[in-house]
């Protein structure tokens, strides 16, 4: 089986994902990456870095920190082609080297209002329908030996304890507008 390396929440710094990237290939010689969402799909970084190009394939999942309205077949056909990033849709499931793997990108924003149109692709996080909708996908490969999420697959609560403005901005962006339960904030 290849080696692969995983990277999360690079937040466009495209950059500092390749160093890390050609060091694994030199050190480990990794075949390809994974990268569990924040990538940066924002307009304006995927413009300054529209001629840059990775050695190796990077497979990406969507987290809440994108401009999920140009994730669109056209953008991620030109990534593929012209960038070697490999954006992976919600849902997707693949059988690679005997291993079964589920994706599911997206997350709830705790640092700010969520976005986009519950229920499609342009919204930061994946509705209790679309969740689901996923799990009945994945069930219907059997057994996955890997889920590659952006954030938790249900729900943000976890008892998540820190310093108050965590907690308030749970509440303000999550809790209050969404209506989830989002566990015990104290």
């Amino acid at each position: 089986m290849p080696k692969i390396i995983l990277l999360g929440d690079t937040h466009g710094k495209w950059e500092v994902a390749n160093k890390y990237i050609n060091y694994a290939i030199q050190e480990f010689d990794v075949a390809f990456g994974i990268q569990v969402g924040d990538f940066g799909f924002y307009k304006e970084i995927c413009e300054i870095y529209k001629s840059f190009r990775f050695r190796i394939p990077l497979y990406v999942i969507d987290g809440n920190h994108e401009d999920h309205s140009i994730l669109t077949d056209e953008n991620i056909n030109y990534w593929a082609k012209n960038n070697n990033i490999h954006f992976i849709k919600r849902g997707t499931v693949w059988n690679l080297f005997g291993c079964k793997m589920g994706f599911i990108g997206g997350s709830l924003n705790v640092d700010r209002r969520q976005y986009g149109i519950p229920g499609t692709s342009t919204c930061n996080y994946v509705t209790s329908e679309e969740a689901k909708e996923y799990a009945n996908v994945f069930n219907a490969f059997g057994k996955l030996d890997f889920i590659f999420a952006h954030s938790c697959p249900h729900s943000i609560g976890v008892n998540m304890v820190g310093d108050s403005s965590f907690s308030r901005s749970i509440y303000w962006n999550i809790k209050q507008p969404l209506g989830l339960d989002t566990g015990d904030l104290s």
